[in-house]
């Protein structure tokens, strides 16, 4: 149980460290995002100050007022709504889940069938009277 436990929490770790370093994608900006390109750059540099922050070091220490003010707002709700859904963070969830079911079918076993007295005097072993 601990080994998994250990495997699980360091795959947990891979896993954010990959989400902080690779934003998500702007899959498309607003009709009133005049410069997709500096859109682009601003939405890397806010999450990187902000999301992978939090995300490495368990709070966010940057300011991010700034990036917010650059990144045309139509844009950001459109990136916030791709945060929001979460598909990056389904993998963590699907991990804890396949290794508790793991876990689950490696030590719950149901028991054989118990041995009748015929068996056990087979076996030769002492009853457990001759034990008393």
């Amino acid at each position: 149980v601990w080994n998994a436990f250990v495997d699980l929490k360091k795959l947990l770790n891979e896993h954010n460290c990959i989400v902080s370093c690779k934003e998500p994608p702007i899959i498309e900006h607003s009709s009133y995002c005049t410069d997709n390109t500096a859109c682009f750059i601003d939405w890397q540099q806010l999450w990187w100050n902000s999301m992978a922050h939090f995300l490495l070091d368990g709070h966010n220490p940057q300011k991010f007022y700034e990036a917010i003010e650059r990144v045309n707002p139509e844009c950001w709700k459109i990136m916030l709504q791709t945060v929001k859904k979460g598909a990056a963070f389904h993998l963590a969830s699907n991990l804890i889940e396949e290794t508790a079911q793991q876990l689950s079918a490696a030590l719950i076993t149901e028991p054989g069938p118990m041995l009748t007295h015929a068996e056990l005097d087979t076996l030769g072993l002492p009853s457990h009277e001759e034990t008393l």
